[in-house]
């Protein structure tokens, strides 16, 4: 069920959190968030300690694919969230060059520190747009669910 969170408690709950050191999940599905509260919410995020959350949940707002690319930046840039080597989301090297690139101590380290985490953006409408987005941010990373269930994607989306 709703709980009536728009774009401006968006921001203010992203503000909340960031206050929050143990905060494993947030959970906004269901509201009317859209591009901008998620915009707000994803420079609030930034300041997280990413390896603690498990799972980030807007599904069911007003999201497109706008509010999916500064969530998934964000999310996917988090140390720990299954990069190799820790790297950034913005680096699109092959991931057997990641590999090539690192000791095999900071590979290693890397690969103990994963956990599954989750990144639900389900039942918005980001369209083939938004899935393409989604897709270069998750490009290289291991150990991710994510849900996108009912977001208008045809078979453009599918192909990133």
């Amino acid at each position: 069920p709703s709980k009536f969170v728009g774009d401006e408690a968006a921001a203010l709950l992203g503000t909340l959190a960031m206050q929050c050191r143990r905060l494993r999940n947030i959970d906004l599905s269901q509201n009317a968030i859209g591009d901008q509260g998620a915009a707000a919410l994803a420079r609030c995020l930034a300041f997280l300690p990413g390896f603690m959350l498990t799972l980030l949940n807007l599904s069911g707002n007003l999201l497109t694919a706008r509010g999916a690319d500064d969530l998934a930046r964000v999310f996917f840039s988090w140390p720990g969230n299954g990069s190799l080597g820790g790297e950034s989301q913005l680096d699109q090297r092959d991931p057997k060059e990641q590999i090539l690139g690192h000791s095999c101590v900071a590979v290693s380290a890397s690969l103990k520190s994963m956990h599954a985490r989750t990144l639900d953006l389900s039942e918005n409408a980001l369209q083939d747009e938004g899935v393409a987005v989604i897709a270069r941010h998750m490009c290289g990373h291991r150990g991710i669910r994510l849900r996108l269930r009912s977001v208008g994607c045809g078979n453009k989306g599918l192909g990133a």
